[in-house]
């Protein structure tokens, strides 16, 4: 519970609720449950050097008897095998056994840290991630996970994942009155602390006790707000999971957000909620009260044609009058949009035979007779370009008469050249809301038929 008003802390220092917490390097007791499974008791995964070589994972034993860990494996988010411990590990009780990346001896962040007793290439991802430990069964022994469980895959993490821990520091097993506690809540059983490897040859009878941690208890009165629910209400293709935004060419896309916020102090003593997205905060306002403690919540923000396409997050803080707040985070999809508009829909040349005639394009939408092309989308665009021949009656122009460029060199092939029958692609990475003129010119042969010719120009627009 959060407090709203003046604290009073009270530290319970009754002997049933003080716990002396030991640190990361604490003795841990041999005695141990001899039905106990193996359990992970460090993990590095954010190593300050190289994270291809430095990264590690730290087994240990606490039952009486050896574990034979002969085919189990690690499974991250990467791989569900990692890592394959080979044929004939063993673990004795009380003993640990280091797993870790390939070239650790070279490119682990400390020199004197342990040996691996096995290396293989593992990959552990920084944010949102776990590992778990796996018998030759494929059942879960053990597993750790860290970040935001939304983020995290099924099956790698117990409980509540760790909050994660720095660059070059460790998740470490907490040690409790001599022994590692598992309390299948990953939040509690692990802290963050300076990384201590153990090998095959460290035991728990060699390891020193080098700090303490006390449990200190703190009772708060009072409550804050609560945001229950939060939805991106624009959701523009149903059949997939989460929400996704479809842009419109040349116009804004609204989303709209809705978030269902709590305070057991009632709704009044909600001061404000706030929608953060893309650096802006835009104010919510209150929609409607579902009761005397909650009420419904609303905001929208727009978004260009232009705008680049991709994955986005949004948060919610609501905070109510003692300053207290809640936040909560929702992500969506702005799809990709790939649109052009031509601001000349037909050219007229009036030629005579032997002369040659241009066309200049500009980055003028309003000039009509000028060939403009506006990136409309949210993609950098390249062009495949053809043409028909031009016909009057009997009689045809071919369509190499014609030349192009985007950039105002004919002669520059990687923007231009002479029309062909076949698409031809131009990269001329035209960047979203930008624009770029298309020149033409036309060379009648001498024995030109005089006449009227037409033929079609075609420009399609393809993703960079």
């Amino acid at each position: 519970m959060l407090q709203k008003s003046l604290l009073s802390f009270m530290f319970i220092a009754v002997a049933a609720v003080l716990a002396v917490v030991l640190g990361a390097d604490a003795a841990v007791a041999a005695a141990a449950n001899e039905t106990a499974n193996v359990i992970i008791t460090q993990v590095l995964y954010d190593p300050l050097g190289s994270e291809s070589g430095g990264e590690a994972v730290e087994l240990y034993n606490p039952a009486a008897s050896s574990v034979n860990v002969s085919g189990w494996v690690l499974a991250t988010e990467t791989s569900p095998t990692d890592a394959t411990i080979p044929n004939g590990a063993i673990i004795c009780s009380g003993c640990y056994y280091l797993i870790a990346d390939l070239n650790w001896s070279n490119a682990k962040d400390n020199s004197s840290w342990s040996n691996a007793d096995f290396e293989e290439a593992v990959t552990l991802a920084n944010t949102d991630a776990g590992v778990a430990l796996k018998d030759s069964s494929s059942v879960i022994v053990d597993v750790v996970g860290w970040g935001s469980p939304a983020g995290i895959a099924a099956g790698l993490f117990e409980g509540v994942p760790h909050g994660g821990s720095s660059s070059g520091n460790s998740l470490v097993r907490r040690v409790v009155n001599g022994s590692y506690i598992d309390t299948n809540n990953n939040s509690n059983d692990f802290v963050e602390a300076t990384p201590n490897f153990r090998n095959s040859s460290s035991s728990a009878s060699a390891v020193a006790n080098t700090n303490a941690e006390i449990q200190i208890i703190i009772v708060v009165s009072g409550s804050g707000p609560v945001i229950s629910t939060l939805s991106i209400l624009t959701d523009d293709d149903s059949f997939l999971p989460g929400s996704q935004v479809s842009p419109v060419p040349q116009k804004n896309k609204t989303v709209s957000v809705e978030a269902v916020v709590a305070d057991d102090n009632g709704v009044a003593d909600i001061a404000s909620v706030v929608l953060g997205f893309n650096s802006s905060a835009i104010a919510m306002s209150k929609k409607s009260e579902i009761n005397s403690t909650a009420a419904v919540y609303s905001a929208a923000f727009n978004l260009s044609s232009s705008f680049p396409a991709g994955n986005y997050s949004i948060t919610v803080a609501a905070t109510d009058t003692a300053g207290f707040t809640a936040n909560s985070s929702s992500q969506f999809e702005y799809l990709t949009l790939t649109a052009v508009d031509v601001d000349a829909s037909s050219i007229v040349f009036y030629a005579s035979p032997g002369s040659t005639y241009e066309v200049v394009g500009d980055n003028s939408t309003s000039t009509a007779t000028n060939i403009t092309l506006l990136n409309s989308g949210n993609v950098q665009l390249d062009f495949d370009v053809w043409s028909t021949n031009f016909t009057a009656e009997s009689s045809t122009v071919e369509a190499s008469r014609l030349q192009y460029t985007f950039n105002g060199n004919y002669n520059d092939a990687a923007f231009g050249g002479n029309m062909t029958n076949t698409k031809a692609r131009k990269d001329i990475n035209l960047n979203p809301g930008f624009m770029r003129g298309l020149s033409i010119k036309l060379k009648l042969p001498l024995a030109t038929v005089p006449g009227n010719y037409s033929g079609v120009i075609s420009l399609v627009a393809v993703n960079s």
